[in-house]
């Protein structure tokens, strides 16, 4: 079978980002190693322009690091380029990242003045991140999250994060402030670290025996509702990795909201989604009486983020009905404004999930035959 290649493209600034490269280079010469039979991918990094935008018109990914400085004449010039091929062709994925400088530092004006120009006037997201492993975590997850996923399954399980069911060792789950900051998960870790120790102290006496299979019951639980929160938060992990990739425009609250959520703080990323302002920004584009996509596509993430924010915490029956809520509100910008369907397939998933069938299955129909609709259409173009 022959091997599909995957082009990655990489620029930095030498000087200020050489052990993020080489970390990175090594990260993808595991990938190399675990998926040599049938994907390579082929990783290039930024030299003279001449060659760095022949190399970026090849690419299927441009990754940009930034450190210290942004320098004109080095990765902004390659994102500038990068941007400009994706806006006339939709490629490359661009993904930015941006190492926060160490405690009483502080980055050069450049840097500051990139960030401004990438989130005010591009609209185009970023990452902030203090560990490599955050980026690694990224670039992995936007590589399963695509509809022809070449890796395979991703999964995170009692701490570890797996591919294909094998360990994988490169990334550090801890190392992620998203799940080393997460309550619950930290809280169930620590539970079955002393139900362990309190197994293990038990002597063998047949008349523990009740109390051994108590402890082992209950160990047993915590660590299904360990698994449950590991899996929604890959989920939601996936999911935001996703709705950045593809560089479509997000709000500012969206795009402050997610710098939160990886950095571990939930409930700064909720309180940042405001819904008085979000209603707001929707009257406001609603007074304009025009065609303007992609500011209420940009509502809709904005949504779809609060959404999967919550379900991060786990879906009680309170917040089922919040996020039911919010559901609604979207669908109904969806109709409204024929935007893309996919949050009202996802509406029909949770209410599924959620045993509302009733609700579920009127809303699926709805769908089915917006569907239907749109096949007429472009079968009569």
């Amino acid at each position: 079978m022959e091997k599909k290649i995957i082009h990655l493209f990489l620029s930095s600034c030498d000087e200020d980002t050489h052990d993020l490269r080489m970390e990175l280079g090594n990260y993808i010469r595991a990938l190399n190693d675990l998926f040599g039979d049938r994907l390579y991918f082929r990783l290039w990094m930024n030299g003279k322009n001449e060659d760095s935008d022949a190399r970026i018109g090849e690419s299927d990914y441009v990754f940009t690091l930034f450190f210290r400085r942004a320098e004109e004449d080095g990765a902004v010039r390659d994102f500038r380029a990068a941007y400009d091929r994706f806006k006339k062709t939709g490629a490359p994925t661009i993904m930015t990242f941006f190492r926060i400088v160490p405690e009483g530092e502080a980055a050069d004006e450049s840097v500051k003045r990139f960030m401004a120009e990438l989130g005010e006037k591009l609209e185009h997201y970023y990452t902030k991140f203090e560990n490599i492993d955050t980026v690694l975590l990224k670039i992995l997850l936007e590589l399963a999250g695509r509809e022809d996923n070449p890796i395979g399954k991703v999964a995170f399980q009692d701490s570890e994060l797996r591919v294909n069911d094998t360990v994988f060792p490169q990334i550090h789950l801890d190392n992620l402030p998203f799940y080393g900051n997460h309550e619950a998960i930290q809280a169930l870790k620590q539970e079955l670290e002393d139900l362990d120790a309190q197994i293990e102290a038990l002597p063998p006496d047949p008349n523990l025996k009740k109390t051994r299979d108590m402890l082992c019951n209950q160990r047993a639980e915590a660590q299904n509702k360990l698994h449950e929160y590991e899996k929604q938060l890959l989920e939601v992990s996936m999911s935001m990795t996703k709705r950045v990739a593809d560089g479509k425009p997000v709000t500012r609250r969206t795009r402050l909201a997610m710098e939160y959520f990886d950095e571990g703080k939930v409930a700064q990323a909720l309180a940042v989604l405001d819904p008085e302002e979000f209603k707001l920004d929707l009257k406001r584009l609603d007074e304009l009486n025009e065609v303007l996509t992609d500011g209420y596509e940009a509502l809709i993430r904005e949504l779809t983020t609060k959404i999967d924010i919550l379900k991060s915490r786990g879906v009680t029956s309170e917040s089922a009905r919040e996020i039911g809520d919010l559901y609604e509100t979207a669908r109904e910008i969806v109709w409204e404004h024929n935007l893309d369907l996919d949050v009202a397939v996802d509406y029909v998933c949770f209410l599924n999930n959620e045993n509302d069938y009733t609700r579920g299955i009127e809303i699926g129909e709805k769908l089915y035959h917006r569907f239907k609709s749109l096949e007429k259409v472009n079968d009569s173009r």
